[in-house]
């Protein structure tokens, strides 16, 4: 089983002059999306073993790595065949995205029948011990009462406080949260989309979660209720007919997995490709998460896929933030402008000696942008005043059918009985 090796600037030019068919990653320890995209390539690396060679540069210690590249944000991915580049990758991608990525240029992965849906937690939750489960809510009450549960793109916990499944156990690793709860590392990553801030919220959590469950459907289960027609309104919200199709085709594939079918990856395969034969244009902010979602998903993750569990994460808190811009009466240029903003300032920063904008600047950038968009900035500034409402009302739902779905959970059954 092969893994992603680090490597520095010397060991890279050894790399690369081998010929090898390489994946660079560019990283960095304080870039959160890169964490998010750590695991997937750890996976990568092992299903390519013969074919691909996975490294990973930390652009922090190797700045000059990243110009020498022209790559102007991370997490970047760079193909190297015979040692010159001949693709890259900005951002976080799923692992199906990954390997239609990289296939046509020669990469060889395993394959197999997509199985079933089955988690790797092969324990009930909590142990099946009430006392576990009263210690934990009693330790996340606690911390709600004082105020110490936050909203976080990714798990944390310092200074005593942190978002809510790593105030659970002390910890930010979803791994860690699995082994302390006893419920899959996905139920810890989809309870940070959530507002399960304050005591009231922790009673209700704790008392639809209950020890002995099993609960390793529910991450699909609710995702499938996410992407439905009730909860947000998917089909008034897309303005992408054929992208309306493949959320529809999922939906139903979905249901099937859940079911129990055993699927082919054949069966995936026009989900897994849609990200490059669907051409959305750069207006289409809520259409780019909701495929990015559905070709994450396809097929569904196993429940302790600590990487896809995060990156799903991320494409839900993106859509979150369309739907309460929706609400807000957001047109679709307007949902595009924040993405348009931070491309403007990006190019600026190219246009500058050594790609660096000094303090002055930056603030006439500033003052110019907020000149020239007036308008939207006034409306982006009364959204932010109204944010806490607009997003109470758009979890509203989504916690109300997370908790039923707790609730519902059968009894765990031992997998030899």
């Amino acid at each position: 089983m092969s893994e992603v090796i680090a490597v520095d600037e010397t060991a890279l030019d050894e790399l690369l002059a081998s010929g090898a068919l390489v994946v660079l990653d560019l990283w960095a320890p304080w870039c959160q999306p890169c964490r998010t995209l750590s695991p997937l390539l750890e996976t990568l690396a092992g299903q390519g073993s013969t074919s691909l060679t996975v490294a990973k540069l930390n652009v922090e210690k190797y700045p000059d790595v990243q110009q020498r590249f022209g790559v102007r944000g991370i997490p970047t991915l760079l193909l190297f065949k015979n040692g010159v580049e001949i693709s890259r990758q900005v951002g976080v991608r799923s692992l199906p995205q990954l390997r239609g990525w990289l296939e046509p240029e020669g990469a060889v992965f395993q394959t197999a029948a997509t199985p079933a849906p089955a988690s790797r937690t092969s324990w009930p939750s909590f142990y099946g011990d009430p006392s576990l489960h009263a210690f934990l809510a009693q330790r996340l009450k606690a911390h709600a009462e004082q105020g110490e549960i936050r909203l976080s793109f990714n798990p944390f916990w310092a200074d005593n406080q942190g978002s809510i499944s790593a105030a659970l156990v002390h910890h930010d690793d979803p791994a860690v949260f699995e082994r302390i709860s006893g419920l899959p590392a996905a139920i810890g990553i989809l309870l940070e989309t959530q507002l399960f801030l304050t005591p009231q919220d922790v009673d209700a959590l704790f008392t639809a979660l209950t020890p002995g469950k099993d609960v390793s459907a529910v991450p699909l289960r609710w995702l499938h209720a996410l992407l439905g027609d009730e909860l947000l309104g998917w089909p008034a919200a897309l303005r992408t007919d054929p992208l309306n199709q493949l959320r529809l085709s999922w939906l139903t594939l979905a249901e099937r997995w859940l079911n129990g079918d055993s699927l082919q990856e054949a069966d995936w395969h026009p989900l897994i490709t849609a990200e490059s034969s669907l051409a959305l244009n750069e207006n289409r902010e809520l259409e780019r998460h909701l495929l990015s979602l559905l070709t994450t998903l396809s097929p569904p993750p196993d429940a302790g896929d600590t990487g896809s569990w995060l990156l799903v994460k991320t494409q839900i808190n993106f859509a979150a933030a369309q739907f309460m811009q929706i609400a807000d009466g957001w047109t679709p240029e307007e949902r595009a402008t924040p993405a348009r903003r931070f491309a403007w300032f990006e190019q600026k920063q190219a246009e500058e000696p050594g790609q660096q904008l000094s303090d002055e600047r930056l603030r006439e950038l500033q003052e110019q942008w907020l000149r020239e968009n007036a308008e939207f900035s006034v409306k982006e500034q009364g959204f932010y005043a109204r944010y806490a409402e607009l997003q109470a009302a758009f979890h509203r739902p989504l916690k109300e059918e997370l908790l039923r779905l707790f609730a519902l959970a059968p009894v765990f059954v031992p997998p030899n009985k």
